[in-house]
């Protein structure tokens, strides 16, 4: 239960309202619903080295904090297994690895900058950028309206303005590229595969290098 002057445009709202004499409906109840962002943490960081095969240490860690990135430290521990999502991107290429195929290529990952979504210290979905990099970054709400091969479209926009700290709508659809995707649904790693048509989603979104293409980095279904 919120003031309603918290109520931002973008936020996923359950009204309790009552229908006046004169047709007017007035809302007595707002419940801003819990949102996945809160649930899961979105890092980015530099891959220290694989520990072991259940664990990893991030240096220069970065964490998605009220749509901002906040600065975590280093040396930081975080956990994976047999269902975490892994993906190394390089600039010719990008594959799926399985746990035991990370952990063997242990040290030609080091250094490497890394992507993650977490809930608690346990990685659901994890990024290895080899070569590549992201830039431009935003923060956007919406629902996805349609998906084709390597891209998704996503409609009732919102984009975070880190200048006004506030949701800000973007009148037309939004198309993002999904060759990088991570995406967790129902506390589940996976590829851009898991998305439906309907889907409310919070996502970072990204340039790479030079190009002009837009595309999703980490999304969570909502």
């Amino acid at each position: 239960l919120v003031d309603p002057d918290m109520v931002q445009a973008g936020d996923m709202v359950t009204v309790l309202a009552e229908r006046k004499d004169n047709s007017s409906v007035l809302a007595r109840v707002i419940v801003i619903e819990g949102t996945e962002e809160a649930r899961y943490t979105i890092g980015k960081g530099v891959l220290d080295e694989v520990l072991s095969r259940s664990s990893i240490q991030i240096d220069s860690l970065d964490c998605l904090e009220n749509n901002e990135w906040d600065y975590v430290g280093s040396n930081r521990e975080y956990y994976y297994d047999a269902l975490t999502y892994i993906v190394l991107a390089t600039s010719s290429s990008v594959r799926e690895l399985n746990a035991e195929e990370f952990y063997n290529l242990d040290e030609d990952l080091e250094e490497d900058d890394i992507l993650f979504i977490a809930e608690g210290d346990r990685i659901l979905a994890l990024l290895v950028a080899d070569g590549i990099e992201f830039s431009n970054e935003i923060i956007t709400k919406g629902a996805v309206t349609s998906l084709d091969s390597g891209s998704i479209t996503i409609g009732s926009v919102t984009n975070w303005s880190g200048f006004t700290e506030k949701w800000v709508a973007q009148s037309d659809n939004l198309t993002v590229k999904t060759k990088y995707a991570l995406v967790v649904k129902k506390g589940q790693g996976g590829s851009a595969s898991k998305l439906a048509t309907k889907d409310a989603v919070y996502l970072l979104r990204a340039s790479v290098g030079g190009e002009r293409d837009v595309y999703a980095a980490a999304i969570l279904v909502e």
